[in-house]
Order: structure tokens, then sequence, then C-alpha cells
């Protein structure tokens, strides 16, 4: 977003339980400025987050985008069908058990820790 010229807003939702999450986006009725976009951290607060907005009658993406993240098989069925990133599932357990065997095994850490870069992708669909 810095790239672009524009800073992110980070919203401050009091905790994540769906129906706070729901209430949240149904909050954004008659508050002036939408923001032009919110990423959540998973699809599931995203869709809570849709469902919130729908009530307040804030169109998804024509008013406001909405992405998640994860890639779970719901998000495909949210009204719109969720925009999300894609985590590689399968990858990440792998490489958690590989630091897992090699701690278990005294092994000290690589110079550079044990984190590991893993690709992801964007899902396109109609929230964006």
């Amino acid at each position: 977003m810095k790239q672009l010229g524009r800073e992110p807003v980070y919203l401050d939702v009091p905790d994540i339980e769906f129906e706070t999450v729901r209430t949240f986006g149904r909050g954004f009725a008659g508050k002036g400025e939408l923001p032009s976009a919110v990423l959540a951290y998973s699809d599931a607060t995203a869709m809570a987050f849709l469902a919130g907005l729908h009530e307040a009658g804030i169109r998804v993406p024509e008013q406001m985008a909405v992405m998640g993240f994860d890639d779970r098989r719901a998000a495909a069925l949210a009204s719109p069908p969720l925009t999300t990133v894609a985590q590689p599932g399968y990858e990440v357990g792998l490489a958690a058990a590989n630091v897992l065997l090699k701690k278990m095994a005294g092994e000290d850490a690589p110079a550079a820790g044990w984190s590991s870069i893993l690709p992801m992708r964007i899902v396109s669909r109609e929230s964006a």
C-alpha cells in the first residue's frame, strides 16, 4: 500500500468471535467514507465481516473489497465468493515437522534461524 502512496488502516476488532466481527462489519453503515479494501487474517473472519457488510447494505466489491487469508473451501461459497491468499498447507506442515525432527535430534539452529519462506498465491474470486 505504501508503494501506492496509501497508508494502511488497521481495524481494531475487540475480539475474534464471529458474531463480534459480523457486528463490526455491520457498523460501517453510515460512517462516511469506507476503506477501499479490508484484508482479514483468516477466511472465517473475512466471511463474518462480509455477512455484517451485507446486513448493512454495503456492496462488496463495489463499495469495499474484502480479502481473506487461508483459502478454506468455504471461501468459494461466501456471498460474494471470497478472494483470498492461499497458504501451502502441506508445505507448512512439512517444514514444521522437519524443524521438530531436527530439534529433537539436537541439531543447532541454522545461522538464519528455523524460519522458512513458502510461496503463497492469490485466489481471485468476486469479493475483491
